[in-house]
């Protein structure tokens, strides 16, 4: 298991990686010529997206603000939502690719 500390640099170098992610799925988004229904949806999705990404950000800031012994009690929380944000980025990239 790992300690706080490298839980939390694992999931500052997570966040960093999603964010230029994210930014690069907006560019396309943006930039490329797709249906105008396809897009609202995929900037739908894109909302969805951000949103899991703020709920991740806040509860990693809760961790950074908990003490060493508290903060096994958030870690599975933070798991859960990192896991559902890569999970979504992942989906979202394989649409348009």
């Amino acid at each position: 298991m790992l300690s706080r500390n490298e839980f939390l640099e694992m999931a500052k170098n997570k966040m960093k990686r999603w964010n230029s992610d994210i930014d690069v799925l907006e560019h396309r988004i943006q930039h490329y010529h797709y249906k105008e229904i396809s897009k609202t949806n995929y900037e739908r999705i894109l909302c969805d997206i951000r949103q899991r990404q703020t709920e991740a950000t806040n509860k990693i800031n809760e961790i950074k603000r908990e003490g060493e012994e508290h903060w096994h009690s958030l870690n599975d929380q933070a798991d859960q939502l990192m896991n559902a944000l890569d999970k979504s980025i992942k989906r979202f990239k394989s649409k348009i690719k």
